[in-house]
């Protein structure tokens, strides 16, 4: 299980706009769940929503 505390964001706040959880058929049979995570990297100095530099990025965390 990976945190968003541990994936170094530098210069940026991070804000979580959706999580899930993605289900897919493993190779074995078995079905494989992934918790992922989509955030916002968004610059301190700029504000929620109005920065042009803002990105999108999607953390999945370890198989159930």
């Amino acid at each position: 299980m990976q945190s968003l505390h541990s994936m170094n964001f530098k210069d940026c706040d991070v804000a979580i706009l959706r999580r899930g959880i993605d289900k897919r058929p493993g190779i074995d049979g078995r079905t494989w769940y992934a918790y992922y995570w989509l955030a916002e990297c968004v610059p301190p100095w700029c504000s929620l929503g109005v920065s042009p530099t803002r990105r999108h990025f999607t953390f999945r965390t370890g198989i159930l």
